[in-house]
């Protein structure tokens, strides 16, 4: 594509942002210091637009259904929950949006027409291979993912084969930014009758879905086998791996309104930097050398160049919340250029133009 064409692309694709819902804030708390002491009954009141803060150590043994639910779900950080069994996230309608941060579980996605951003979330297998299954939009970002453990004994739950650490089916259409992706091992001796199982791959991809990567390792589980690649994609599918310089965007999960925060983005020298934000999730794949616009955005925002180090460090002042709202979540995204001046807007002389990761931010009263 002509550059001025992509430039052309781009503003027609950066709109109006779109209104946020105003919404609530429910702390999760086991210890009795907030609104609720089980996630379940958190989520199961939460409206569209709401977060639900686990904070604390959450050491509930419990599974968790989101259904049709546009809310966010964020671990208070440092804290990382370490205890939660599988979370099934479904039917979420499109136009909804849905975003976790922190997360540490066993996930399962399926039947979801709207926007969802899982960002620094620890993904395990449990008795059910994590998987994304006819979904339409699905981020991934700063995740790891683990396939399931071949079982050793003959329990009914347990296989040979080590499971894939995420399975993407059903016309589903996922993003993968700077995750691992790791299958699950082999399992050995395998009923006492002294066989081993092979190492699950990293990914499989299956039924006309369609998966975009940029910056993730994807690797089979031990002992490695021919018939179990790292990736394993099925004729139909795509698995598109970004052609544009590798970058990172790096900024807050939950901050306070109109605080100033530290934004960091990594690129090349002399790239300019330019912020997208929005409430309103979408996803554009442009090509594999811009990549994916995840949002609605409105007019992009200067923020530097990058320096020769490599990482350009910004503050950025977070807005004031409307009356009636205790938290909302926000989209944002790095738009790098080289245009001929810092001053002239993205993609006005550029001599290359891309996008950088997704990721999500709450922001709180």
């Amino acid at each position: 594509m002509q550059l001025h064409r992509l430039a052309s692309s781009l503003a027609a694709l950066v709109l109006a942002t779109s209104p946020a819902l105003a919404g609530d804030l429910w702390v999760v708390d086991v210890t009795g210091g907030g609104d609720f002491t089980q996630l379940q009954a958190a989520i199961d009141h939460a409206a569209d637009g709401d977060t639900v803060l686990i904070r604390g150590y959450y050491n509930v043994f419990e599974s968790v259904g989101i259904q049709n639910k546009g809310i966010s779900l964020v671990q208070e950080p440092p804290t990382t929950t370490s205890a939660l069994n599988r979370i099934w996230v479904y039917d979420l309608a499109a136009q909804k949006q849905f975003y976790a941060a922190g997360i540490d579980a066993a996930l399962i996605l399926y039947d979801n027409a709207g926007h969802i951003v899982l960002e620094s979330c620890r993904l395990h297998p449990s008795y059910d291979d994590p998987s994304v299954r006819n979904c339409a939009d699905v981020v991934y970002y700063d995740c790891s993912l683990h396939g399931r453990y071949g079982g050793d004994d003959c329990n009914p739950y347990d296989y040979l084969d080590g499971g894939p650490s995420l399975k993407v089916s059903q016309g589903s259409k996922v993003a993968l930014y700077h995750c691992t992706l790791e299958g699950g091992d082999g399992g050995t001796d395998h009923c006492g009758m002294g066989m081993d199982g092979c190492g699950g791959s990293g990914i499989v991809v299956r039924d006309e879905s369609a998966v975009f990567e940029a910056g993730c390792t994807f690797s089979q589980g031990s002992p490695e086998c021919w018939f179990f690649p790292d990736v394993d994609v099925e004729a139909g599918s795509t698995l598109t791996s970004s052609l544009a310089p590798a970058s990172l965007f790096i900024g807050p999960t939950l901050a306070q309104e109109g605080s100033t925060v530290t934004l960091r983005v990594a690129g090349t020298p002399g790239e300019h930097v330019w912020l997208l934000t929005s409430t309103q999730g979408t996803r554009r794949f442009i090509s594999p050398e811009v990549g994916i616009l995840h949002q609605d955005s409105g007019p992009p925002l200067f923020l530097g160049t990058i320096p020769a180090s490599g990482l350009l460090s910004a503050n950025y002042t977070l807005p004031l919340l409307p009356p009636g709202s205790a938290a909302e979540r926000f989209w944002c995204q790095a738009l790098l250029s080289t245009p001929a001046a810092p001053s002239a807007p993205p993609a006005v002389g550029a001599e290359r133009l891309y996008l950088s990761n997704a990721k999500g931010w709450v922001i709180q009263r």
